[in-house]
């Protein structure tokens, strides 16, 4: 195990500034900003902060779109101290105002698109911080010296809070340079990377984007979002881009334009958030035929869990891999008992990268950070359901609060999802569970089809019946235009939830 406890994450931009201040970091658009000067702008917007009443420690909401400022404003809140909190532009004034009395934060940086809407919220708000517009037009000398050390404090990361009230992960310095380290690592990032990023920043998959780039001198490609996948095909072949960050609701929106873009350029794709499909797998390698196929799985308490090489991928299409360097993993099965290979239960995680816990709750640390009875360390009790082959690679159940009886047999809705994605005319599907007196529960499918389907709940049931077993078979099934997507572009199912049986799609 490498030890990442004496480096601050700041200490990944200036290094890359001061040794090579020439190479093009960010691109947006016609908009083009080299490292020496990334590090300059945000040098200069740090001192302002700073001017504003900063110190270490103090929190700092950043609420913006993918964009320049917005890399500026994260380097700068790294560079004076601040921990950074990322909250997506479309967050609910209520959840924003509910989030802003938690984290208690100094002061609310934001872009001209969410100035409104950012400063309503915290007028909701009993804590009232500043809220400021991220200028990038100020330049300062480098620092001679970082605020932060390792063990101190970069980011407070909410989970989504699809089910629960949101939980504030609360990443050091040290957690985050070492799954940038690790995670840049495996994916073989190098200075003639090219790094095109959909994903939002505000999720942690978009925001080590910015840190691992950084880390090897590589250029950032920022896109807004992907709402017009020709669009963002056309920048990824006209900016040559050779790595393209997925999750599997954006890979769904560029097969249907298959072979009319030149992506010859890009030699690895990357997806988390959720597990690609087989079906899918195919489909991406047809499309991107030049690239290698990273599937990923991670929580944000510990940024990365494990990846599976791509030439694993032909024999081990619904394994999620093993362990990213300088961690290890195992399960705890439901006798208490530990394994690293041939086992099902709960996946434990060890390594720096593991979160210092929930911002203000204790009672949810303890239920996720334990010593380890064999080291003494704290590890991550992921809460995943995770079964580990005779190789220990590791292929994702669910989470242990989903998994069903059904029937008296144990169901994982995943599960049921990966067979579904099985079918012909599927894009992508969800699987979501309501009580039922007589079975335990009654599994609903929620599909959207491909493109000139004319597919059928009826039909996605006919096809069930001859395939699945019993307690499997979903119960009722609802077919939409398209799936509703959260902030992340993971699947919403919490509007799914809601969906009325019936009611037209």
């Amino acid at each position: 195990m490498n030890s990442f406890s004496g480096r601050s994450l700041a200490s990944f931009l200036l290094d890359t500034a001061v040794s090579h201040p020439l190479l093009p970091a960010l691109e947006y658009g016609s908009e083009k900003l080299s490292f020496g000067a990334l590090a300059s702008r945000a040098a200069g917007v740090s001192e302002t902060l700073r001017t504003q009443g900063l110190t270490l420690g103090d929190r700092v909401f950043l609420v913006a779109g993918n964009s320049i400022e917005y890399c500026v404003a994260f380097w700068a809140c790294q560079l004076a101290g601040g921990v950074l909190v990322p909250v997506h532009p479309d967050t609910q004034a209520d959840k924003l105002a509910w989030m802003i009395d938690d984290a208690a934060p100094v002061l609310i940086l934001t872009d001209a698109r969410s100035a409104s809407h950012v400063r309503s919220a915290a007028a909701l708000a009993q804590h009232r911080p500043l809220v400021n517009e991220i200028r990038t037009d100020l330049a300062a000398p480098l620092p001679n010296k970082l605020l932060a050390s390792g063990e101190d404090l970069a980011a407070i990361i909410y989970t989504s809070g699809s089910t629960s009230t949101p939980k504030g992960v609360m990443l050091s310095h040290k957690n985050m340079v070492a799954a940038a380290t690790s995670v840049s690592t495996y994916l073989q990032y190098d200075p003639s990377d090219r790094i095109y990023c959909a994903v939002p920043f505000s999720f942690d998959y978009g925001l080590h984007q910015i840190t691992m780039t950084a880390r090897v001198g590589a250029t950032l490609i920022i896109a807004r979002d992907f709402s017009q996948p020709i669009m963002n095909l056309n920048a990824i072949a006209i900016s040559k881009a050779t790595v393209v960050p997925l999750v599997p609701s954006m890979a769904a929106l560029l097969l249907p334009f298959k072979g009319r873009f030149d992506l010859g350029a890009v030699r690895v794709i990357t997806n988390t958030a959720a597990a690609l499909a087989p079906r899918l797998i195919d489909d991406l390698g047809a499309f991107f035929p030049e690239a290698r196929i990273f599937s990923m799985y991670g929580l944000t308490e510990c940024h990365r869990c494990t990846y599976l090489e791509p030439d694993q991928l032909a024999i081990r299409k619904m394994s999620v891999g093993k362990a990213i360097p300088f961690t290890s993993m195992w399960v705890i099965d439901e006798a208490g008992k530990r394994h690293d290979r041939g086992a099902t239960g709960e996946l434990v995680i060890r390594g720096e990268t593991v979160m210092q816990g929930y911002w203000k709750n204790p009672e949810a640390t303890a239920a996720r950070l334990k010593k380890d009875s064999e080291t003494g360390e704290i590890v991550l009790h992921t809460g995943d359901q995770v079964r580990l082959d005779d190789e220990g690679y590791a292929y994702f159940i669910g989470r242990q609060d989903d998994i069903l009886k059904i029937r008296g047999i144990k169901v994982a809705p995943v599960s049921v999802e990966h067979k579904l994605s099985f079918h012909p005319d599927i894009a992508q599907v969800a699987v979501l569970a309501s009580p039922c007196s007589i079975a335990g529960a009654r599994l609903t499918a929620f599909v959207e089809p491909k493109r000139a389907s004319c597919l059928t709940a009826e039909a996605v049931l006919k096809w069930c019946q001859t395939r699945f077993e019993i307690h499997e078979r979903p119960s009722d099934c609802v077919v939409m235009t398209a799936l509703p997507k959260n902030q992340n572009g993971k699947i919403d199912r919490l509007v799914l939830a809601k969906t009325k049986l019936g009611e037209p799609a």
